[in-house]
């Protein structure tokens, strides 16, 4: 999808990225980065066997497992489809 809207969506999720890798690297994490487009689980998972990962992290903000289950959240699809184990971390509101 082109247009106005993807450019501006996609340019605050580069700066999003960014500001997250930095503060990562000044906390003393070495770290990598790549935006992928398609549905996050699907996404997680198959980045996850490309790198051959050990672990998969999420974190859930501002939902309860219930809702969760109900809506079919990502948290939800990666545990049930990850051959990968899944570490999710609940994160206090900002």
């Amino acid at each position: 999808p082109e247009g106005e809207r993807y450019d501006i969506l996609a340019a605050e999720i580069e700066r999003a990225l960014r500001r997250a890798v930095a503060d990562l690297e000044a906390a003393g994490i070495t770290t990598s980065s790549r935006i992928e487009s398609g549905k996050p689980a699907d996404v997680l998972i198959a980045v996850a066997g490309e790198l051959d990962a050990d672990l998969i992290v999420v974190g859930t903000v501002g939902e309860n497992p219930i809702s969760g289950a109900l809506l079919g959240s990502v948290v939800l699809r990666l545990i049930q489809c990850s051959t990968v184990p899944v570490l999710v971390v609940p994160v206090g509101e900002r």
